[in-house]
Formats: C-alpha cells, structure tokens, sequence
C-alpha cells in the first residue's frame, strides 16, 4: 500500500472473520507481541528523465537511444517509455528506424517510478552523404556492374559543375533507376533511391 502524506505513522491492525466479525489490535496490543508499532513514511522524489543526445542517423539507418543516464532519487525502479517519429517503445535502450527524410527529429522520453513522472527530449539528426547512397546501393543490388553505374551517377552528380547540369544527372539517375524497378531493384528500392537523390547534400 502507499502511504501519504510524509511522517511516522502509529499501526494498528484490524482483522475480519467470516461472519463480518472485527477484532483490531491497538499500538500498544502490538508492542506488547513484540511487533512495530510505527511506521516511517519518506515523502516521494520524482524520477529525473535523461535522454542522452543528440543522436545521428542515416535514412532508414537504426538509431539506438539510451536512457541509462536516467535516475530515481529514492533508488525506485523505473520504467522507461520512448516517443520517436510515432513510434513508441519501452525499454531503458532501444533501437527506432529513422524517417527517410532528412532533418532533425525530436525524441522523447518519459521515466516512471510508480508514482510521480518526468519526461526530457532531445534530437536525432538525420543526415545523408554520398558514401551513406552509394553503401545503401550496395545493400540494394550488391557489387557488380549496375551498382558501379549507379554510383558513378551519384558521383557525378555530386560534382556537377552548375545547378543546371545538377539537374540533368538527377534525372539521369532516377530514370536509371526507374528502369531497374521490378528487374534487378524492388519498387520499393527504387522509390527510397528516387527519394534520396533529391536530398543528397
């Protein structure tokens, strides 16, 4: 049971047979048995949140947060509950897939000790270069000689000259890449490559 407010407490104990019958033992019945007769009550201290932070991932990369900075001043346990992107997870360190889409994303989380909460945020950035879309090629096709191809674009679009040209090698690229969808790339590859070209920065 919890006991409020804060202070030292008198017991008593009362019991209740099975006709509805009451027999209470005062304090001093109790002292007497041999049993405490007092109760200390230390007022709770709130649990202190602690997100760590701020983290960084790719698109689609694992982004592992940890609370394990987290504490309860009265050395309660706690339970942990993480907000990321509209996903939710419990756990003292778990793992979220980052959005697709660069920027910078606020995760949030919130620590309870049973009685009393406090919730703290931070942020993963989410960034992607050009070696991040040339390993996650990789991942999509394997070496070999389209995942060359693809790279070199991505490459050269990289070092295009002018925003013009830029342009051009963009759409070079995603017309490549519409053309190995259902081939050697799934639907799905070829959209999230489509969409990250356009980010590449």
């Amino acid at each position: 049971p919890q006991y409020r407010p804060p202070g030292t407490w008198t017991v008593e104990i009362s019991l209740q047979d099975q006709v509805g019958n009451y027999t209470t033992y005062s304090a001093g019945t109790l002292a007497a048995l041999g049993y405490p007769t007092q109760l200390d009550v230390i007022d709770n201290r709130p649990p202190v949140a602690d997100p760590n932070g701020p983290y960084s991932a790719t698109p689609l990369g694992v982004v592992t947060v940890d609370g394990t900075g987290s504490f309860d001043p009265d050395g309660d346990p706690l339970e942990y509950r993480w907000s990321f992107d509209g996903s939710v997870q419990s756990g003292m360190t778990v793992d979220f897939t980052a959005p697709l889409t660069v920027g910078i994303y606020p995760v949030t989380l919130t620590v309870d000790d049973g009685l009393e909460t406090d919730t703290a945020s931070t942020s993963v950035v989410v960034e992607l270069t050009e070696d991040d879309l040339r390993s996650m090629i990789d991942d999509f096709v394997g070496t070999g000689g389209l995942a060359n191809s693809l790279k070199q674009q991505v490459r050269g679009i990289v070092n295009a000259p002018n925003p013009n040209a830029e342009a051009g090698k963009v759409n070079a690229f995603k017309n490549h890449v519409t053309a190995q969808a259902g081939v050697n790339l799934t639907q799905e590859e070829a959209d999230i490559l489509i969409v990250l070209i356009d980010q590449l920065g």
